[in-house]
């Protein structure tokens, strides 16, 4: 037998617990659920735009949209130098140095941003179908036979938003906004769009510099079904004036870009075998802009 002196609880098995858990809370199993925003009729929201791009996204679109415009060529080491210079300005201001900026600390929280995207919804009964990022006009005549087969194009446009909790005499619970606000991702059609550019516009109007990037907005919902809401600013951003709100959303708004996207990216050829069509699809054409993407990765 063992004596005490000789015991030691560090030799033996104690790895085949290092995987063992508990039921703390902390614990949980992540979900791939995704909820996204959606309305009921009667209700009023007050939310916040989360979407933006990094400022070295901006800096390239801006970029390539002037060269375009001018009929130049892209200069990308002066668009470098310039990626350089406003990541210096930022880390300066949250005193850090550039390599210690988290992805949130580089937004260019100046333009409120929405992906864009032609959609087309294939049923199938035996399941595999779904809302897909349209392809038709793309491949070629002999691949739109088959995307002609789907639901009429749709277009949508895809955002994050901080969803502020509210209270039931339609003021917002400013006490609990840590705790009951949600980031959540937002699919609006083209009318909601076109409503959001004209609020957009009469804010530039009224006060230079001002934008929906930087000002609530007020939804009441008009209809659940359809998604219908009267839209109004309401102020500065709650997230922009309080760096504790800030810093509890703007990171999860981050973690959602990649996913806000409902609609999912298929080929021809995959749509084919969805339909139960053999044999070779059109040729799928792909974007190529590595080079200007590796503007990014080499700041």
């Amino acid at each position: 037998m063992m004596s005490a002196e000789e015991y030691d609880p560090f030799v033996g098995d104690e790895d085949d617990y290092e995987d063992d858990v508990d039921l703390n809370p902390e614990n949980k199993a992540p979900s791939n659920r995704l909820d996204r925003f959606k309305g009921e009729q009667g209700k009023v929201y007050r939310v916040s735009l989360m979407y933006f791009h990094t400022l070295e996204q901006s800096i390239i679109q801006r970029s390539k949209r002037k060269a375009a415009k001018e009929g130049i060529k892209l200069d990308k080491a002066a668009v470098k130098t310039v990626i350089q210079k406003a990541l210096t300005q930022r880390a300066e201001q949250l005193k850090k140095s550039v390599d210690e900026l988290e992805v949130h600390e580089k937004l260019d929280l100046k333009r409120a941003q929405f992906k864009k995207h032609n959609t087309q919804f294939l049923k199938l009964e035996e399941g595999g179908g779904g809302l897909f990022i349209s392809r038709l006009g793309k491949d070629g005549p002999e691949a739109d036979r088959y995307w002609n087969q789907l639901d009429d194009v749709r277009t949508y446009y895809y955002t994050v938003i901080l969803v502020y909790p509210m209270k039931r005499n339609g003021k917002i619970d400013m006490e609990n906004i840590i705790r009951d606000g949600e980031v959540m991702p937002w699919r609006l059609g083209s009318g909601m769009f076109n409503t959001l550019i004209d609020k957009n516009e009469m804010l530039k109007n009224l006060n230079a510099g001002s934008s929906l990037a930087s000002t609530d907005l007020t939804f009441s919902c008009k209809n659940t079904k359809f998604q219908n809401f009267d839209v109004d600013p309401a102020g500065e951003s709650l997230w922009i004036k309080s760096d504790k709100i800030r810093n509890e959303f703007l990171p999860q708004a981050v973690q959602l870009y990649d996913r806000m996207v409902d609609a999912r990216a298929i080929t021809t050829a995959e749509l084919k075998e969805k339909l139960g069509v053999s044999g070779d699809s059109g040729e799928d054409v792909t974007d190529d802009d590595d080079d200007l993407n590796a503007l990014v990765d080499n700041v």
